[in-house]
């Protein structure tokens, strides 16, 4: 059987027929079938489908049967794994025909062999470090199984602030361009919410053309979109930027020195009038509005500049160049946020927050309080595209069209394909929810030890076996330290080594206990009995 012949049902049947966990639910049939409908059609699907359907097999078989170039974009990168490095090549080994697929990230996360070789010049990096780099074939810091100092990883990793591109010695052995490359041929690529944004703000200019798109974990694209259309400015934010303009490109001393000092005194004044650790801005704020004429100073001072008496040697001239035009864009973003805060727009919202009352960081952020032009004009208009479908297992609200309100978050607009497809799983009879009635409130200090001593009981309870999620990192720490060396199970935390290895460890390791925060709420499997328990602290 060749791709045009085979239907979804003869898929789902050798699935059925050749991978022993896969189990036969008429709901993913159903799902299947109206995924397959809108690509057809060339329309927009919306569909809320239930836990444990199984969407992305439902997604990927009419994607690839289609013959198209289809992007999946998922928000969590533990479901982007999932797809890459199950569903994915469970599919490539069943089906009787070639195609390729990609996983590209963001480019931070790859190693930049140019700025490595740089920084080793420099300084001493880890020896297993070394390592690694030596090894690796795709330069993708989620292959290591310890997580690099963020200083590190921040000097050597891939930033097209820093690049050269085919003038690069390492252009040919680039692990960026390399996955780049593998994207273009890829006929399914996978990629997170905040990449496609990003790539569809840049009119295309990240990610190769593609015909159509999955949209997965949807309910979370207006806010990703949210937080990459904001901007923001802070006093460690200037205070790093002015830095980098002094040493990087040799700024005039005396115009740093003067926005060092007014940044201060802004910051100081702002931390002072807004008392609370997080407040919203209402009013315009005095000062902002000659702050931001001192960052257009040194902003038009970079984009004047030649650099014409830097000695081009090592290509020295062009990476000052780079540098200023990175330089340029941080500091169109301060002055975005600053004229909104000179003159508030009722578009937009504003506010401030504060790590601690010792004014150490000072942050104010400006978020779109409608981005639902952006993501129709970026995404659902994007040239090229010929259909999307949008899939969460949380879509749907009340009403008449309890699509409706999605919908308008997103700038949806004429006939959408659209159904609610409900789960498989009895919850009355599989599952059992607990809420201790015997706890303090959670903003009280002593609720996080008698919570504690609640997790500790439950994990006897499960035999481990369990995920222990949190809101705030303070907290996960917290109470890793303290728990971790009574339990009588193996426990790990976030943060010890990279996601992909703490889940792999997870499935690995019997009654395994892994404390963590929002990346592990969704978007992980585990199957079987290794994963009984899910303990959430608020």
């Amino acid at each position: 059987m060749s791709r045009s012949t085979l239907t979804t049902e003869d898929v789902l049947a050798l699935l059925n027929e050749r991978l022993s966990s896969y189990e036969h639910r008429p709901q993913q049939i159903e799902l299947a079938h109206a995924i397959e409908r809108t690509f057809k059609t060339q329309q927009t699907g919306l569909f809320e489908a239930g836990t444990g359907i199984g969407k992305s097999f439902a997604a990927l078989i009419p994607a690839i049967l289609s013959g198209k170039k289809v992007v999946v974009s998922t928000n969590t990168i533990a479901l982007q794994e999932q797809y890459i490095n199950k569903d994915i090549p469970a599919l490539k080994e069943i089906l009787p025909f070639h195609f390729d697929a990609a996983l590209m990230k963001g480019r931070g996360n790859y190693l930049g062999l140019r700025r490595f070789e740089d920084h080793l010049l420099e300084q001493q990096i880890d020896e297993e470090f070394v390592d690694w780099v030596h090894d690796t074939e795709t330069g993708d810091m989620s292959e290591l199984d310890f997580v690099p100092p963020y200083d590190v990883w921040t000097e050597v990793n891939s930033d097209s602030d820093d690049c050269f591109r085919n003038r690069c010695p390492k252009f040919g052995e680039c692990f960026y361009f390399e996955a780049r490359r593998r994207a273009e041929k890829a006929d399914l690529l996978v990629v997170n919410h905040a990449l496609l944004l990003a790539d569809a703000a840049s009119h295309g200019n990240i990610l190769p053309q593609y015909d159509m798109l999955i949209i997965d974990e949807a309910h979370h694209l207006p806010d990703v979109a949210t937080d990459v259309f904001s901007n923001g400015i802070s006093n460690r934010g200037v205070r790093i930027t002015a830095s980098k303009a002094l040493k990087k490109v040799q700024a005039p001393l005396g115009l740093i020195r003067d926005l060092e000092l007014e940044s201060t005194e802004f910051f100081h004044r702002l931390g002072y009038a807004f008392p609370a650790l997080k407040t919203r801005i209402r009013e315009p704020i005095d000062g902002a509005h000659e702050f931001a004429l001192t960052l257009k100073q040194l902003k038009k001072w970079l984009e004047d500049e030649t650099f014409e008496g830097v000695l081009d040697v090592g290509q020295e001239r062009e990476r000052a160049r780079l540098k200023a035009k990175a330089i340029i864009s941080t500091l169109g973003g301060y002055i975005n946020c600053l004229e909104l805060m000179a003159k508030p727009d009722p578009n937009w919202v504003l506010w401030i927050e504060k790590g601690d009352n010792s004014f150490s960081k000072v942050e104010v952020v400006a978020a779109p309080l409608d981005v639902s032009g952006y993501i129709h004009d970026y995404v659902l208009d994007k040239t090229g595209l010929s259909s999307s479908v949008w899939m969460s297992a949380t879509l749907a609200t009340g009403g008449e069209d309890p699509f409706a309100y999605f919908k308008r978050s997103c700038g949806m607009q004429g006939h959408v394909i659209q159904s609610k497809i409900s789960s498989p799983f009895d919850f009355e009879k599989q599952a059992l929810l607990y809420l201790p009635r015997n706890l303090p409130e959670p903003n009280t200090k002593e609720f996080l030890m008698k919570a504690c001593d609640e997790i500790e009981r439950i994990l006897e309870l499960s035999d481990g076996r369990a995920f222990v999620l949190f809101t705030s990192r303070s907290n996960l720490i917290q109470s890793f330290e303290y728990l971790a060396p009574q339990l009588p199970f193996p426990a790990k935390r976030q943060g010890e080594m990279p996601r992909k290895k703490l889940v792999e460890w997870f499935r690995e390791t019997p009654k395994a206990v892994l404390f963590g925060t929002s990346t592990f709420w969704e978007g992980v499997s585990v199957e079987g009995d290794q994963l009984s328990c899910v303990i959430i602290d608020r």
